[in-house]
């Protein structure tokens, strides 16, 4: 229904490769939660964004390839 009215999609709390393989195959292109990283604090994370160290796979928000 989000697709079909142009809305973004993200699948949260996302723990095991099954729950993230699964939503892409439900075509949910953004995930979030452990499986993608630890949350941080927001000491750590201005400090990450300061040194230019916050890269893909350290951060909460993935975006992923999902079926066609």
């Amino acid at each position: 229904m989000a697709q079909g009215l142009g809305l973004d999609i993200v699948g949260k709390g996302v723990e095991t490769e099954a729950e993230r393989a699964l939503l892409a195959e439900l075509g949910v292109p953004v995930i979030q939660g452990w499986l993608t990283g630890k949350p941080l604090s927001r000491t750590d994370l201005a400090g990450k964004l300061a040194a230019g160290t916050l890269v893909p796979g350290h951060c909460t928000v993935v975006r992923q390839e999902t079926a066609p």
